[in-house]
Parts: structure tokens; sequence; C-alpha cells
């Protein structure tokens, strides 16, 4: 099997359950990806390595989230906050499934699409409110990790994007986070819609890795 087929396939494994292990197993092909490309000095590997950089940032993110969250679990046997993890992508989250190409896709409609299924499975979701300061002080953290990188998506993809996109883009990311970083908004779907937004923006990193080996 080529290397890409393994990152393919160990990516689709990792955004099954989000865990730190799959997580791993990823960054692991990754960087055995990365270490190959450097071997050659032509554009083509030089592009690969950029593309994986990124890709390998956010998987230190997700892994950092994966395990932050894991273990409040664990040490405080949240049982609502554990079904997060059971739980299937949202809507246009579905990363590995809408990513075969992207371009052929429309990656500003994605994106706007995400952003309206948060909120929607944010409010969708009855779950009491807890005194959860640690766990809210990560989800803000790691929240303005994911807010840089949806920003960062249209630097990236340049050609998919115009000026309207932008502005529509920030009215709805804008509107994301005030809704999302409400003090008073129970942990659990946060912390659900974080891991999918993780996905989806790992797995379009991971793609444009694929499109620098086509």
């Amino acid at each position: 099997m080529e290397r890409a087929e393994v990152v393919e396939e160990r990516l689709s494994s990792a955004l099954k359950d989000t865990s730190p292990d799959g997580l791993w197993s990823l960054s692991s092909e990754l960087n055995a990806l990365k270490a190959s490309a450097g071997l050659r000095k032509d554009k083509k590997s030089a592009q690969t390595r950029e593309a994986v950089d990124d890709a390998l940032d956010v998987v230190r993110d997700f892994h950092e989230f994966s395990v932050e969250m894991r273990s409040e679990i664990e040490s405080k046997d949240y049982s609502q906050m554990a079904s997060i993890f059971d739980l299937t992508a949202i809507g246009a989250l579905a990363a590995q499934d809408v990513l075969p190409d992207l371009d052929g896709l429309s990656l500003p409609k994605i994106l706007l699409g995400a952003l309206s299924e948060g909120l929607i499975f944010l409010g969708s979701r009855q779950y009491v409110a807890g005194a959860q300061k640690i766990v809210n002080a990560r989800l803000r953290i790691h929240s303005h990790r994911v807010y840089e990188r949806l920003w960062g998506l249209p630097m990236d993809f340049k050609r998919q994007f115009t000026e309207e996109n932008v502005a529509e883009l920030q009215a709805s990311i804008d509107e994301f986070f005030e809704v999302f970083l409400r003090e008073d908004g129970p942990s659990p779907p946060k912390v659900a819609v974080l891991l999918q937004f993780y996905s989806l923006i790992l797995a379009i990193q991971v793609e444009k890795v694929m499109m620098t080996l086509r």
C-alpha cells in the first residue's frame, strides 16, 4: 500500500473516534511522509513538506484537546460528557466523506454549513450546566485555535473565496463563537462541536497534502 493511501486510511480511522491513539498513528504516518519528501529536492516535494507541517500543527492541537477532555471524563466521571465521543459527524462535518477532492468543492459553502450545523447542535442537546471552570477554560483556549484556523482557510484556498464570501464567513464565525463562548452554556455539546471542527480542519489539511502527491 502506498504511503499516501496509508495516510488517508489513518485519517479515516482517527476521525471515527477522535482518540489520542488514532491521532498519534496519523501523526506517525505524516511525519514519515514528511521525512520521505525531505529526501527529495524538487518543488513538489517541498510543497508536500509544507502541507504536512500544516496538518501536523492541527494534529498536535487536536490530540491535546482529545487528551484533555478524556482526562476530565476519567477524573470526574462526567457521564454526560463521556457520551460525546460516541457522536457521529454533524451534517457538513462528515469530513472524510465530503472532502474527496477540494478542487471540486465549494469550501465557503462547507464552512458556512458547518457553522450553521454547529449552532443547531448546540441548541438541540439539553445538558445541565455545571461549575466546570477548568473545562470551560480549555474550551476557550481551543475555541481560539479553531477560530484562527477557520480564518486561515481563505488564505489557503484564495481561488475559492471572494470578498463576498469573506464578509459572509466573518458574520457567521462571529455569530457562532458569540453563542459558543457564553459562560452559561453546558460543556458536553461544546466539546462535541469542537471535536467536529477539528475533524473538519484536519481533513482539509490532509487533503491538501494529498493534492501535492497527485
